[in-house]
C-alpha cells in the first residue's frame, strides 16, 4: 500500500478537491505514473468519528474502518473517492 507522505493524492471530480483537502486555487490534471489506489475517504472520516465518540484506537471498529479504507471498500452512506499513485505527470493547469 502506498505511504500518504510518499503519495500523490487525485479525485475523478473536481468537485471532490475540496472534500479531499486540495487547494481549490489551481486545477491540475495529471497522468498518474505507476500504481494507482482507490480509497473512500469517508472510512477516514468514520475513523475520525469514532474517536470522538471514544473508541480506543486499538478497537474492532476502528480497525475495520481502516481496513475497509486501505481496501478500497466502498463507505455504507456514499463514497467520495480519492486515488494515490506514487508519481505523476502534470499535464494541463487552470484557474478553478
Amino acid at each position: 500500500m502506498l505511504s500518504h507522505k510518499n503519495s500523490v493524492f487525485m479525485c475523478n471530480s473536481d468537485e471532490d478537491i475540496d472534500l479531499a483537502g486540495g487547494g481549490t486555487e489551481w486545477l491540475f490534471t495529471v497522468e498518474p505514473i505507476g500504481k494507482i489506489e482507490k480509497h473512500d475517504m469517508n472510512w477516514s472520516s468514520e475513523i475520525s468519528m469514532l474517536i470522538s465518540d471514544g473508541f480506543n484506537i486499538d478497537s474492532n471498529e476502528i480497525k475495520n474502518a481502516a481496513n475497509n479504507y486501505w481496501h478500497g471498500t466502498p463507505h455504507y452512506n456514499e463514497s467520495v473517492w480519492e486515488y494515490l499513485t506514487s508519481k505523476a505527470k502534470i499535464i494541463y493547469v487552470e484557474r478553478y
